[in-house]
């Protein structure tokens, strides 16, 4: 089988296509034939060797995917032929990923394909376990106001999903406003341009001068610090995101007087049972509203870097990478 290997940390385009045996799983893992794999900027960091805690060369990037399992794992929790996604939980192997026409994985990290999903939009998982972390770490309830900077991205598009589905007053920011309609048709109620020299006075009058109660920021940088100037009194930022930055400076007095709260997001914090009931409760919430993942673009393994260039353009969902071309839009039943 063919299998992506980094042997040495840098950009994406440092990782190659090379032929590997098939992995041979363990009682308790499942061997899945990949469909299709999604890409994020934690993939490009781990493969850059400057993730916290990421693998070390040599490994199998990846951590998004869906495909069919070809040998199900001993206790029978799947059967051969069933479609499945990729969890992330404590469990989550971060040296075998998913970039691998077969992977082994641990019955616990999968579940069953979503009714109605395609491949594609099975291989998104990670960004609705991390959105809707973000949402349950700030006690998320209906009528708050969330803000969601990066709302086109993956965890933002999540993110404005989510808390729509939570009955929530849902702010995206985005530095292009042409994506407003798109964003209002996903959950957003109003769409601000991040650029604004005047979106704090926005928000406060989005939300009558009380300010935001959460803010899910994508971006990291500065974007940490307006975040606060956003919130009200005993608001949250779920910090997700360090595209803009790994370092912020913030008004510690703000955060003092209005009690607010800056929570980290990793999702492998999670248990593997934790992380099945989250999964089973957010795409609950998304089959009430209708709402499936959005694809941006499906690449061949063979433009693998492309996949990765897109991710700094201002994509409108998620970027996959199609392992099974004649698969990767076909729907589970």
């Amino acid at each position: 089988m063919q299998a992506c290997i980094v042997a040495s940390c840098g950009s994406p385009e440092v990782a190659e296509w090379a032929q590997q045996p098939t992995p041979i799983p363990t009682p308790d893992e499942v061997l899945v034939e990949m469909v299709a794999v999604g890409l994020n900027p934690a993939d490009a960091n781990q493969m850059a060797g400057v993730y916290p805690g990421g693998p070390k060369p040599p490994f199998v990037p990846g951590r998004d995917g869906a495909g069919i399992v070809a040998t199900p794992d001993t206790a029978g929790r799947f059967r051969a032929g069933d479609a499945v996604v990729v969890l992330q939980s404590a469990s989550t192997s971060l040296v075998k990923g998913t970039l691998s026409e077969f992977q082994a994985i641990r019955a616990e990290n999968l579940a069953p394909l979503p009714r109605g999903w395609t491949f594609a939009q099975g291989a998104t998982a990670l960004v609705y376990q991390t959105a809707w972390q973000a949402l349950q770490l700030a006690e998320m309830q209906p009528h708050k106001t969330v803000v969601v900077t990066g709302a086109s991205g993956g965890v933002g598009l999540a993110a404005v999903q989510l808390a729509k589905c939570l009955q929530g007053n849902v702010i995206a920011l985005t530095r292009d406003l042409q994506k407003e309609a798109r964003l209002c048709s996903l959950g957003a109620n109003v769409v601000y341009s991040s650029l604004d020299p005047q979106l704090k006075a926005a928000i406060q009058a989005q939300t009558s001068q009380l300010g935001a109660d959460l803010v899910i920021e994508n971006i990291g940088g500065d974007y940490v610090g307006r975040a606060v100037n956003w919130l009200g009194i005993g608001g949250t930022v779920s910090c997700v995101g360090v595209l803009a930055g790994t370092q912020a400076t913030f008004s510690i007095p703000s955060v003092m007087f209005k009690q607010l709260a800056i929570r980290g997001v990793i999702v492998t914090s999670l248990g593997a049972q934790s992380a099945q009931t989250a999964w089973q409760q957010l795409t609950t919430k998304l089959a009430e509203q209708n709402f499936t993942p959005v694809i941006d673009t499906i690449v061949p393994r063979e433009r693998l870097s492309e996949g990765f260039g897109r991710l700094g353009q201002s994509p409108f969902g998620k970027i996959v990478v199609a392992l099974q071309p004649d698969r990767v839009r076909s729907v589970a039943h």
